[in-house]
């Protein structure tokens, strides 16, 4: 069984030589982790979609003139980061794109009780929003491919053009400002 990185090069491959079939199997096996990727850039979902379409377009009508790669994953996110960030589509931003979950409530538990988890729960949410605003666009990316996408330190330091010590230095640097930035209440 191929992984997504054998996959994405032979679909590749077959996009260079004209086959569409593979683009679309391409933007199948990506549009997933695409989509949360650029999510994380700006709250609006209609922008991160356009941009992923446009990446696929770009892909197709430069087909013949596509070059080798040796990560396709690594290329899509470069290129939709490139996409999203351009000028006319505003300010980097990222948010949490996962909301802690309550647990079912138990039958002990009143609807005050409910209620009071679900309120901390939103208030936790809000302060960790406010507090990944507030790293820098390089902590977040890195932070959002470590936990958001489960990417090893290898991996990321390969998506980022880094070396494994400086992604594990920029990852230790986003937990510590989080952790500090939480505790503030930011």
């Amino acid at each position: 069984m191929q992984n997504n990185t054998e996959k994405g090069i032979l679909l590749w491959q077959q996009i260079r030589k004209d086959d569409l079939v593979a683009l679309s199997e391409l933007y199948n096996l990506y549009i997933n982790s695409l989509y949360s990727y650029g999510m994380k850039y700006t709250r609006d979902s209609d922008r991160v979609k356009d941009c992923i379409h446009d990446l696929f377009l770009d892909i197709y009508k430069y087909r013949k003139t596509l070059s080798d790669v040796t990560n396709v994953e690594y290329y899509l996110y470069r290129s939709l980061k490139r996409k999203v960030s351009k000028p006319h589509f505003g300010k980097l931003k990222i948010i949490s794109s996962e909301v802690s979950t309550m647990n079912i409530p138990q039958k002990e538990d009143s609807v005050e009780q409910v209620i009071i988890k679900e309120e901390i729960i939103s208030e936790y949410s809000s302060r960790l929003e406010n507090a990944l605003y507030d790293l820098p666009v390089k902590q977040r990316e890195v932070i959002f491919f470590r936990y958001h996408m489960e990417k090893s330190y290898e991996e990321i330091a390969l998506l980022t053009d880094n070396t494994i010590e400086t992604v594990r230095t920029i990852v230790y640097r986003a937990i510590k400002r989080l952790r500090a930035n939480l505790q503030k209440g930011v």
